[in-house]
């Protein structure tokens, strides 16, 4: 079981420690009760780096074409888990008052993104592409009891896929929302307009300039936005990698 595994589950346990502690005592909730498991909550914990990490290495696959199931699986894992934990903290801020400030700018930073970038995942791997089937399963995603969600061969169930497949084996290509929804500037609207036109990340890749601007809401002028913010993620993409190893 990885470091962060430990670190998921010190951070959970401490958190329901507290949470009995302040029901049997009864007495004044202090912002150093809560952080006795600094991991949750700091930029140098265990709890967001993985998924931060795993995130990375999924991008970097997608941009090489080499992406399997296992891979996805593990980033929406994480990225549940992650938002799980945020949700646990953020009753007990509550109860710190003024002294909770800090850790919920500490959460809020660490939250940044997760949930769009969750759901971007979703809509890039699920087997059906309809607005219906993606609202589905991020509802059913929410909601699966903990041990389902480490059930892998479980989470590819709720992302239509055959629940006894080899997900380490199973190539898969992304649509392109979560690489797009990453450029700045680039409306959710002409992000799926993209995607319904060329199919996926593969072919907007392969497409040349003059079939990038004729797509409903691009033109030139985002052509070329969209094509320099393509390769600024590759680059900050294998520098992030680098910098992880």
């Amino acid at each position: 079981m990885s470091d962060w595994w430990h670190g998921f589950h010190a951070c959970r346990g401490a958190l329901i420690s507290f949470g009995r502690r302040q029901r049997a005592v009864r007495g004044v909730v202090r912002t150093q009760d809560l952080l006795g498991a600094p991991q949750c909550t700091t930029g140098h914990g265990q709890v967001r780096t993985e998924p931060d990490q795993v995130s990375t290495r999924l991008t970097a696959l997608e941009f090489e074409g080499g992406a399997t199931l296992h891979d996805v699986l593990t980033v929406l894992q994480r990225s549940e888990l992650v938002t799980r934990m945020a949700v646990e903290i953020e009753r007990y801020i509550v109860e710190l008052g003024t002294e909770g400030r800090l850790i919920e700018m500490q959460l809020e930073e660490t939250m940044v993104g997760t949930a769009a970038d969750k759901a971007a995942l979703v809509h890039d791997y699920l087997a059906e592409n309809s607005d219906e089937a993606f609202a589905g399963a991020l509802d059913q995603i929410g909601r699966l009891p903990h041990h389902d969600l480490l059930d892998f061969g479980r989470l590819a169930e709720l992302l239509g896929y055959d629940r006894k497949l080899n997900t380490l084996d199973y190539p898969v290509s992304p649509r392109g929302f979560r690489i797009l929804g990453r450029i700045p500037r680039l409306p959710k609207l002409v992000v799926g307009q993209i995607v319904a036109d060329f199919g996926g990340l593969d072919e907007l890749l392969a497409a040349t300039d003059v079939e990038l601007e004729t797509v409903d809401g691009v033109g030139e002028i985002r052509a070329k936005d969209i094509r320099e913010g393509l390769r600024r993620l590759q680059e900050i993409n294998l520098v992030d990698r680098y910098l992880q190893t």
